[in-house]
This record gives C-alpha cells, structure tokens and sequence, in this order.
C-alpha cells in the first residue's frame, strides 16, 4: 500500500460481510482527503466496495487516526485533535 492519496489493487479479492450476511469484495483501498481546501486531512485506508450503495464510516477507526469526531442535529464533523 501507499500513503497519501495513491491507491492499490486488493490482492486476492479481499472480501467483507454486511449486517444482512452477504459477501462483498472490495477493489481497492485510498487515503481519501477531506476539509477545506489548503487545509485537508486524510482518512487512511478507506475500503472501495462497489456493490454497496451507501458510504459507511468506522467512527472508532477515524478516531484510531488522532481525530476528533462531533455527531450533532447539525450534522457529523471530524477534525484532527489539537
């Protein structure tokens, strides 16, 4: 794999299961940016799964990273700590 914005190939098809227990395999992984222009982050290792149709988030894995995250009626915003 390779930090920053470049993405790999899966080896092997790697796959993941849904609530619902069907098994899907997920293409590559990418560092993805998020945030204001001059000023963007990272989440690291974001899974592409092209037969899911919604965007799932790990809270706990996006805190792993040193970021903060705020659910409120608002919305849901993530920042780096400090």
């Amino acid at each position: 794999m390779k930090i920053g914005s470049e993405s790999y190939e899966s080896p092997n098809n790697p796959t993941m299961w849904k609530g619902d227990d069907t098994i899907h395999t997920f293409q590559y992984v990418r560092n993805v940016p998020f945030g204001e222009e001059g000023n963007q982050t990272y989440i690291n290792n974001v899974l592409h799964v092209p037969t899911i149709t919604k965007n799932l988030v790990s809270v706990g894995q996006i805190v792993e990273q040193g970021m903060q995250v705020r659910i409120n009626n608002i919305g849901c915003f993530m920042e780096n700590e400090g």
